[in-house]
């Protein structure tokens, strides 16, 4: 059996966004990817109900949130990155589901807003591209394949880059299989013959013994069917 081999679908590089880059993180929607949380993480400010605290307290949480506010171009910036995070996202689960039992968990890349969120704004599926134990079988990995690496609506490059990998083993394994058939056609016809005492070299032998008397040319005949 091949070596498998997994081919990263790298499906989506975000537009630039005027914000540092952190560390990786899990977001709330990165799946099982193993990612590592940056030490010093803002913390969200807590959540305040004026049913519990008296109005002195309301207040200094109130200012407290207000120095946190965002300006509008901050604003612009985490609706950006909200945007290109739900792109990310929907790109690298149409490839993992597609791609079943030969493909990973989405894993992705995050940066820290100006909101202290962190967003998602690329990812990749890595996909076991190798071929099959036989013919058929590395047929019907590599249709899934294909259908994995264009699944979402805007395949990158490196997605069409795998499809194009996955048709061309899809068919050497296509002619490989056809091959297979037509040896084992030709055996089961040479069983045939020899049960009946026959052989291919004397078949042919005879069609072309055939074909020769045939092609002898025959002495003009008259009227009456005689010879002249």
């Amino acid at each position: 059996m091949a070596t498998a081999t997994y081919v990263p679908l790298n499906v989506r590089n975000a537009a630039p966004v005027s914000v540092a880059p952190s560390s990786e993180t899990k977001g709330p929607d990165a799946g099982n990817a193993t990612v590592s949380s940056p030490p010093n993480a803002p913390a969200a400010p807590p959540a305040i109900t004026p049913s519990s605290v008296d109005a002195a307290t309301l207040l200094a949480a109130q200012e407290a949130m207000d120095a946190r506010g965002l300006t509008k171009e901050e604003a612009e910036q985490v609706s950006e990155l909200k945007s290109e995070d739900g792109k990310v996202r929907r790109h690298e689960r149409a490839h993992a589901t597609a791609a079943g039992p030969y493909g990973g968990m989405p894993q992705f890349e995050f940066v820290q807003g100006p909101d202290g969120k962190y967003y998602a704004v690329s990812g990749e599926v890595k996909i076991d591209a190798s071929p099959g134990k036989d013919p058929a079988t590395t047929i019907q990995k590599m249709e899934v394949i294909i259908r994995a690496a264009l699944a979402p609506v805007d395949p990158s490059a490196q997605d069409r880059a795998v499809a194009t990998q996955a048709k061309q083993l899809l068919a050497q394994a296509q002619a490989e299989l056809t091959k297979e058939k037509l040896n084992e056609q030709t055996g089961q016809e040479d069983f045939l013959f020899k049960s009946k005492g026959l052989s291919l070299t004397n078949i042919l032998d005879a069609y072309a013994q055939a074909a020769k008397t045939l092609a002898k040319p025959t002495a003009p005949q008259n009227a009456f069917g005689l010879t002249a």
